[in-house]
């Protein structure tokens, strides 16, 4: 369900912070998942807020939206000899089932964030 607040115009900050975000879960992933569930309200753990939590992105309720719509569309991610980009068919499809007012910033915001998932995760000897 889109956030009430819903873009019109898209902000350029929009899809840094969920590619911002993306990267951050690729680098910490269990580890801040953890670190989550034993953290206080302070997001503090044992007296002291671990790096990785410090280091997390604060989406709002658009950004968390888009980072929702993402994490739905990296299934039907093209696999071969590695993981290859989300189909833009796929993102139409799935903006187009969301009602998205704004196409234009949905592609850009979900490309830019498939982006960030496949630098974050491509071998580092440089094979495909």
């Amino acid at each position: 369900m889109r956030p009430k607040s819903s873009v019109k115009r898209w902000s350029k900050k929009s899809p840094s912070k969920v590619s911002e975000y993306i990267a951050w879960r690729n680098e910490f992933g269990e580890t801040a998942a953890f670190l989550i569930t034993i953290a206080d309200d302070e997001g503090k753990v044992h007296g002291a807020v671990p790096p990785a939590l410090s280091l997390m992105p604060d989406l709002d309720s658009r950004e968390s939206y888009y980072l929702n719509a993402f994490d739905r569309l990296a299934g039907s991610r093209n696999i071969g000899m590695g993981a290859g980009n989300i189909p833009l068919s796929e993102i139409i499809r799935y903006g187009e089932h969301l009602d998205e007012e704004d196409m234009d910033a949905f592609i850009i915001i979900i490309q830019r964030a498939d982006n960030a998932y496949l630098t974050a995760n491509r071998p580092k000897d440089g094979s495909t």
